[in-house]
């Protein structure tokens, strides 16, 4: 995907609450080994996992104490009723009244796609992603120059990237956290995405975001 001759730099805003500078460090022998069990297996073993198993593994999920401090949303793909084979796609926003470290969002993201890959009823791959300013709630243009911000576990896919030096900005912080900036043009789910006609010009868009609400005691 061309990028723009002279694109607009985002201002460098890093951490849960946007004031930690840049750090890069690397992964130590146990760090390795938590990235292998998060990310050492062959997608295609697993099996695909129906609407009613994925709203209950979500509702358990929004029950659990470490992920007290965020909104849970389910987003990508799996807001469609034909996509049981793919990921769950979820995005982290932070509630009000919780103050955010590195490590609560850390432990949040780990507790995420562990939960999906070895406690939850069928296994399943939940790809779960930290947000500031949360998702996307509306049907609005994707334009491929757009810079995009994440906090993702770092897989070894995402660890290329950035040596290779195809992020525009990145931090790793905790054991396998990075945050990264990056052109939605230049992901691999760009190309993915839904498109319609915006005020006569096609364009990719971003499926609107649903919350899994905090069901009362």
């Amino acid at each position: 995907m061309a990028r723009p001759l002279n694109p607009i730099r985002p201002p460098i805003r890093f951490g849960a609450d946007g004031k930690v500078h840049r750090i890069v460090s690397a992964l130590t022998p146990a760090d390795t080994h938590l990235q292998r069990r998060f990310f050492g297996f062959e997608r295609n073993q697993m099996p695909p996992v129906s609407e009613s198993d994925m709203g209950r593994i979500l509702r358990e999920m929004r029950s659990a104490p470490d992920l007290e401090p965020f909104h849970l949303w389910l987003v990508g793909s799996r807001l469609e009723s034909d996509k049981e084979s793919s990921d769950i796609d979820v995005v982290l926003s932070p509630r009000t009244g919780f103050c955010l470290t590195d490590l609560i969002v850390e432990q949040a993201l780990c507790f995420s796609r562990n939960f999906g890959l070895f406690e939850s009823k069928p296994a399943c791959v939940v790809d779960p992603c930290f947000r500031l300013d949360g998702p996307t709630l509306a049907v609005v243009p994707l334009c491929p120059q757009t810079v995009l911000k994440s906090c993702k576990l770092c897989s070894p896919q995402l660890a290329k990237l950035a040596e290779s030096g195809l992020l525009l900005h990145y931090r790793r912080f905790g054991k396998i956290g990075i945050e990264f900036f990056r052109w939605a043009g230049d992901t691999s789910f760009y190309e993915k995405l839904p498109r319609q006609v915006f005020q006569g010009s096609p364009s990719a868009y971003l499926r609107p975001a649903v919350e899994i609400p905090i069901l009362a005691v």
